[in-house]
């Protein structure tokens, strides 16, 4: 959690970060609550990533991160070696080559939630490798029947899936026998 700093001024902003991280220093799991700027969101997840190796559940629920952030994640997710649980529910990621890589570089990752990221279903994705652990995936409202089946590539890179959850995507019997097949 961090101090509501909406209404004072903001020209020694990086103490207010600072102080903010100091907050949550050594925490097993973080809910990160929505800030109006992109660059500041970033900044406050680098210095929890640094001063949190150790978590092992991460909410990003609804933070407006979009693919652009995954340059960001490049960088800091490796230092999440111990995150088994990632929310990232209602952002704006597509199923990109990019997406997936980051997603890899979480090693113990189990429990993945995509849901509302609308735009998650993005045509022409080839992925290699596998994420070897991930038992769970929420894909709820995500647009999967109105583009293409490149989710299923996604899904067939996951071998220990056991949850899957397509609520909401308009799904037809012959998409779901496709499914299967996955």
């Amino acid at each position: 959690s961090y101090e509501d700093y909406s209404n004072k001024d903001y020209s020694n902003k990086e103490n207010k970060f600072v102080k903010i991280v100091e907050e949550v220093d050594n925490e097993e799991s973080i809910e990160y609550e929505e800030l109006e700027y992109e660059e500041d969101k970033l900044l406050i997840l680098s210095d929890m990533f640094s001063l949190n190796e150790g978590l092992t559940e991460l909410n990003l629920e609804d933070s407006e991160l979009k693919n652009n952030s995954l340059k960001f994640f490049k960088i800091a997710f490796p230092k999440l070696q111990n995150l088994s649980k990632l929310n990232l529910k209602g952002n704006n990621f597509s199923c990109s080559l990019e997406f997936i890589e980051v997603i890899m570089m979480l090693p113990k990752l189990v429990s993945l939630n995509l849901d509302l990221n609308e735009n998650f279903n993005k045509k022409g994705c080839v992925f290699s490798g596998d994420i070897y652990l991930l038992e769970e995936l929420s894909l709820n409202h995500c647009n999967i029947a109105c583009g293409s089946y490149d989710i299923l590539k996604f899904i067939e890179i996951c071998p220990r899936l056991v949850s899957l959850n397509l609520d909401n995507n308009g799904l037809n019997e012959e998409w779901m026998m496709i499914l299967e097949q996955a």
